[in-house]
């Protein structure tokens, strides 16, 4: 084990460090070591108190220390919970409409797991590791959860209380004992996917998807897991720099990749933060990680970006402190372009090698947007046109010939952003003086949706979207739901609560489909609807999804406008329901700038051998009208 360490520090970083070598993981010590000494160098203090491995992680132990570690946390924390060892989940039955229950639950083994008999089941489930969690962030905000076991994505989630019905179904295999050792409290029913919760500030960094296994390096002298192993050099190689978990985790899936291409890793929670702080670093519109291994290149966009064939690409290194644009190393073009993976060809040959950060930036194709700016005479254009000029569009004035994306007025008294194609308002300040930035942001979330809504119309396969069905509709009265809506003409009050459904049709000819949904409001600000499975909610054949169920509180409300736009008329907005024969890329599916307001939003980096990757794609298109 590692040895005690005597460091102390004034900044209290607290790690808890669970490992469960139970039957053929003959790795775990090891990767808890290597990771020790990463968070050691991290400026974390980690004793072997901190550290439960071997015959001492019993399941009443975990909870205990579990319990324990809980109950040291201070406000301000940086906190760290790391387990490895083997994950599971259990069930899989349909779901009513008043059912707040999980449809499956994530377990992990202790390793007294083998003992468990009826009355006394030695498994710890996702609903008691979520509850700790929750405690923890209800506390600090700085929390980070490190899983390394099979079905890792969506074991740390925000599904509440099971509920006392769902236990006694299940009694026979697991009868939750040992939740009294780590629940103070019981939390209250599924909340919906708007309510804001201390469990969405937290980091999980996943190893596997809720379907799928994580793999160990074995047959070698020192075994260890893949995604511990690649997590740990990458995290070295990035000290001191400002680098996003996301860029972090997509140099780690390419690691892991390399020598397991069934293994998917992710990064739930807020992927745009720096690791172990509070800070952010946010990739700019257009950027995405790249990478490189033995001669080939390649990107995390692909055609749900409008990423083509030739298209050209600035590739640039880590991005510096306090600098917002990494030194460039060469250009690269698009040769093999898949949903959400771009293969790479040099235009020059590289000179400096990559390393975890680097970033490709696409150089846009054809024409860029056009914007009409009027602007009140005597007020000052030059800061809004240099807020303007890195987003990449064309400015001109009104009355040109040339037909604009949208239509900017500045006055003194306000700033409005109009969507010229269809009419609608994407933003409306009431100080100019104070617009620059909020314009800036209107701006690139309208070119990004319009630059969307094109390649949307052009992507995804047909005989993906024929397995998925897709119905919607309003609550009426109580839980009463009303008849399904249409697909488009659909105009609903603000204030609606809404259900939206998922099945696999007859014609499902994969074992299970990966489904994401998400809400594009009037002012083009993506919404993660889905929740659950960390790499999309699974489908399997009569198996369903209901987005909005469950109690009133709980369901899918469209609130009132939280953004800056006229309460008054309609405001056309959508929903995208995306389905994919393999995990999916949920970060990929909406824009770079949006990610902070998208909860549990979770990558999926592929690779070049991930071409049997399919991608349908179902949009609804409704009207919402202000009260």
């Amino acid at each position: 084990m590692l040895a005690a360490s005597s460091r102390v520090y004034a900044e209290r970083r607290r790690a808890l460090l669970i490992g469960c070598p139970v039957g053929e993981l003959v790795g775990v010590e090891n990767s808890l070591a290597r990771l020790a000494a990463c968070l050691l160098r991290r400026r974390f203090a980690v004793t072997d108190d901190d550290i439960l491995c071997g015959p001492q992680a019993t399941c009443e132990a975990i909870a205990r220390r579990l319990a324990r570690f809980v109950d040291e946390t201070r406000p301000g924390d940086a906190v760290v919970l790391v387990y490895v060892g083997h994950g599971a989940t259990f069930g899989e039955r349909e779901r009513s409409d008043d059912d707040v229950a999980p449809a499956r639950m994530h377990l992990i083994l202790p390793i007294d797991y083998h003992q468990s008999a009826v009355g006394d089941s030695r498994f710890l489930t996702g609903v008691d590791l979520s509850d700790a969690i929750t405690r923890i962030a209800e506390i600090t905000q700085n929390v980070t959860v490190i899983l390394d076991c099979c079905h890792a994505a969506g074991m740390i989630d925000t599904s509440g209380d099971p509920g006392e019905a769902w236990r006694e179904e299940w009694n026979a295999a697991m009868k939750d004992k040992i939740s009294a050792h780590i629940r103070a409290r019981s939390p209250g029913p599924l909340e919906g996917p708007g309510a804001p919760r201390p469990i969405d500030a937290v980091v999980r960094l996943v190893a596997s998807s809720t379907t799928e296994r994580a793999y160990q390096r074995r047959g070698v002298e020192a075994p260890i897991g893949l995604f511990i192993d690649a997590l740990a050099a990458i995290l070295d190689e990035t000290e001191g720099r400002r680098t996003s978990w996301g860029e972090i985790v997509a140099a780690v899936q390419r690691r892991v990749a390399a020598e397991h291409g069934d293994q998917w890793v992710g990064a739930e929670g807020p992927r745009e933060r720096v690791p172990f702080s509070l800070e952010t670093s946010a990739l700019p519109a257009r950027t995405f990680p790249c990478g490189g291994q033995g001669g080939q290149l390649w990107v995390d966009a692909g055609r749900i970006h409008g990423v083509a064939p030739g298209d050209l690409f600035v590739v640039r290194g880590p991005v510096p402190e306090g600098d917002h644009t990494g030194a460039v190393i060469t250009e690269a073009r698009a040769v093999e372009v898949g949903a959400a993976t771009t293969t790479l060809e040099l235009v020059d040959p590289l000179t400096t090698p990559l390393v975890a950060g680097a970033t490709a930036t696409r150089e846009r194709s054809g024409e860029p947007p056009i914007l009409e700016l009027a602007i009140a005479d005597g007020l000052d254009r030059a800061p809004f046109l240099a807020a303007l000029r890195p987003l990449g569009c064309l400015v001109v004035a009104p009355g040109s010939a040339r037909e604009p994306a949208g239509r900017i007025t500045i006055t003194p008294e306000r700033v409005a952003l109009v969507e010229a194609p269809t009419g609608e308002t994407i933003l409306e300040a009431q100080n100019a003086a104070n617009a620059v930035a909020a314009l800036a942001a209107a701006v690139e979330r309208l070119v990004t949706w319009l630059e969307r809504a094109e390649v949307l119309a052009a992507t995804g396969d047909p005989r993906v979207a024929g397995m998925l069905a897709v119905s919607w509709g309003v609550y009426e009265r109580g839980d009463r739901r009303g008849a399904p809506l249409p697909y488009d003409g659909a105009q609903l009050p603000v204030g609606a609560r809404l259900w939206l459904e998922l099945r696999p049709t007859t014609r499902l000819r994969v074992p299970q489909l990966h489904c994401a949904a998400f809400r594009v409001t009037a002012a083009r600000e993506y919404r993660h609807l889905t929740a659950g499975d960390a790499h999309g909610a699974v489908l399997q054949a009569r198996s369903s999804r209901t987005i909005g169920s469950g109690p009133a509180g709980a369901r899918w409300v469209l609130a009132d406008w939280d953004y800056r736009v006229p309460r008054t008329g309609l405001h056309t907005e959508s929903l995208l329901v995306f389905a994919s024969t393999r995990p999916l890329a949920l970060h990929t599916l909406a824009s770079p700038r949006a990610l902070p307001q998208a909860r549990a939003l979770v990558e999926r980096r592929a690779t070049p051998r991930s071409a049997d990757v399919r991608l349908g794609l179902v949009r609804i298109s409704y009207q919402l009208s202000a009260r």
